[in-house]
């Protein structure tokens, strides 16, 4: 009988998720990530979660599609971490 998660062994192509997130950047460059949502408390919590990894850097953060678009184009992040429902603008 197999017991489903009852297994060490990870599927075919997944990888520890401790051994991935843990690997520094080659470069030693920090993630630059713009955070955007319409929800002051998720946001919030969004940015403190992020900001407590060597890794990454919380370079801005707003709460609509318009700004978040023309931070974008300022603050060229590597990453936008985006709600999908924006007033506004999605």
């Amino acid at each position: 009988m197999n017991d489903v998660g009852s297994s060490s062994a990870s599927a075919p192509g997944s990888a520890d998720p401790a051994q991935v997130c843990s690997a520094p950047r080659a470069d030693d460059r920090r993630v630059r990530l713009l955070v955007v949502d319409d929800h002051p408390v998720v946001r919030s919590g969004i940015v403190g979660m992020l900001s407590s990894e060597e890794d990454l850097e919380v370079a801005g953060q707003v709460a609509d599609g318009a700004e978040a678009v023309r931070l974008a184009g300022e603050l060229a992040p590597d990453v936008v971490l985006m709600d999908l429902r924006m007033p506004g603008m999605d």
